[in-house]
Formats: C-alpha cells, sequence, structure tokens
C-alpha cells in the first residue's frame, strides 16, 4: 500500500513483550510482541531501540522515509511501524541482555511487522 492512500496509517504499537536480540544485525534490534494500538491486534514486530548501536535520531528517520519511499515505489518491503516502549515493558525485561539499552529508549522506537516466513528471517533466527 502506498503512503500517499487515504486509507494508509502508519502503525503505532505498544510493547508488551520481549523475546530475544538479533546479535547478528548491525543495530542488534530485538523482537518483540506488542499491540497495534489502531486494530488492538497483537503481532510481532523487530524494534530498533532508541539506544541501539548506531540508532541516533536521523537514523530513526531515515529508517521510516528509506521504507516510505520504497513503499510509494511499490517495491516489496516490510512495514515500518512505530513502536512505543514503555516503563512496564522495560520492568518486564530485567535480566535480560538488552535490558539497560530498553530502559534508554523509553518512548516511540522504529521497527516493523515481523514476517517469520520470509527467507531473511529464517536465515537469522534459525
Amino acid at each position: 500500500m502506498k503512503i500517499t492512500s487515504i486509507s494508509y496509517q502508519l502503525p503505532h504499537v505498544l510493547a508488551i513483550a520481549g523475546h530475544q536480540e538479533l546479535l547478528n544485525s548491525a543495530n542488534r534490534p530485538i523482537i518483540v510482541t506488542a499491540i497495534n494500538l489502531s486494530s488492538g491486534l497483537k503481532g510481532d514486530y523487530v524494534v530498533k531501540l532508541n539506544a541501539s548501536e548506531r540508532m541516533y535520531k536521523d537514523a530513526r528517520l531515515r529508517e521510516i522515509v528509506a521504507a516510505f519511499i520504497a513503499m510509494e515505489m511499490e517495491l516489496q518491503v516490510v512495514e515500518p511501524a512505530v513502536i512505543e516502549i514503555t516503563q512496564q515493558f522495560v520492568d518486564s525485561q530485567l535480566g535480560k541482555e538488552y535490558y539497560l539499552k530498553a530502559s534508554k529508549s523509553l518512548g516511540y522506537n522504529v521497527g516493523q511487522n515481523m514476517l517469520r516466513d520470509t527467507l531473511f528471517w529464517r536465515t537469522i533466527l534459525y
């Protein structure tokens, strides 16, 4: 779907459970289960935490803009999302390797839907 479509809305999701950090990726994102605040649907997302390596303010903007450009050009791209990290989520991650990074990433973070059936994710996860 193009971002210029009347019905397009950038997903805003609330992280509710963390699962794992993707250590083979440059920004070391984490996989979370989150609830889409518009639809109420629960799903898995990959989130690049704000405190991750190389994820400064401009990098987050570039992630979303690049996805929007690809969507507008009708290229296959995983839909971006704004993923909200709350103190409650952070507290539930105590003891995990990425706890400190999550604690420094409260608020809105950049991510995307997780499509486990793609070749890319099968390679990274399994």
